[in-house]
């Protein structure tokens, strides 16, 4: 099956598949990231919408989450950097957090977001959701 590409208002490139959202990872998308806010949750808001008005069911991926994968995969060194510094009172270890992050491939050409059931990295940034708050701003002041 041809992936069919759409585009944001914002000029960025998108597709939607059953279960999984596409984001072309190229210099829209990056120009948009580095606005003041970053745009990921705005990005992640209109790529679930748009998801819910094709498919007439919502997108199993949190909105949140959603937002830090695209940051995560745009930046993943600066993710990196801030898990380390500004996460480091976690009450659980993010050793297991930093180890998936560190095999992931930062430079796609392409950011594949799925659901659960076919993306085995989804619970990274679902354990990353709750602290978007402090990773955005990270992120912003690092990027």
């Amino acid at each position: 099956m041809e992936t069919v590409w759409m585009e944001t208002p914002h000029h960025i490139k998108y597709a939607l598949e059953e279960k999984i959202v596409r984001i072309q990872a190229d210099q829209d998308l990056k120009d948009f990231l580095a606005e003041k806010g970053n745009g990921s949750e705005t990005l992640a808001a209109y790529l679930c919408d748009a998801y819910r008005r094709k498919f007439g069911k919502e997108l199993e991926i949190g909105q949140h989450s959603l937002a830090v994968e695209i940051l995560g995969h745009a930046y993943l060194d600066v993710l990196l950097e801030a898990i380390s510094v500004h996460l480091t009172d976690a009450p659980i270890s993010l050793e297991p957090v930093l180890e998936a992050l560190q095999k992931i491939e930062a430079h796609t050409d392409v950011i594949d977001c799925g659901e659960k059931e076919v993306d085995s990295n989804r619970w990274i940034w679902d354990f990353l959701a709750p602290f978007h708050k402090i990773l955005y701003r990270a992120i912003q002041d690092y990027a």
